[in-house]
């Protein structure tokens, strides 16, 4: 996906199900992961073709997937999303 037109959706939706992301600096804007960490960034073609390459990897894309997951579970997941909902009214 080049153009980021709900692609933070597409990229949070991968990460929840533990796969191996690569995605535009677009695509990532917005979200609180960190490349080569929780995902791939990729801008280039080539940098596609190497990214993905490298995705194909079943060690990183382990890591990468459980990195992922863990990372939405913790900022997205909906007590998370609730913390901060929680403090505004003191509980």
């Amino acid at each position: 996906m080049r153009v980021a037109r709900g692609v933070q959706n597409k990229v949070l939706e991968a990460m929840a199900m533990g796969k191996a992301v690569v995605t535009t600096p677009q695509g990532l804007e917005g979200i609180a992961a960190t490349a080569g960490q929780h995902l791939l960034v990729a801008e280039t073609a080539g940098d596609f073709v190497q990214a993905t390459t490298a995705a194909l990897d079943p060690a990183l894309a382990k890591r990468l997937g459980e990195a992922a997951r863990r990372r939405v579970v913790e900022a997205y997941s909906w007590p998370a999303q609730l913390q901060s909902f929680d403090r505004l009214l003191g509980l």
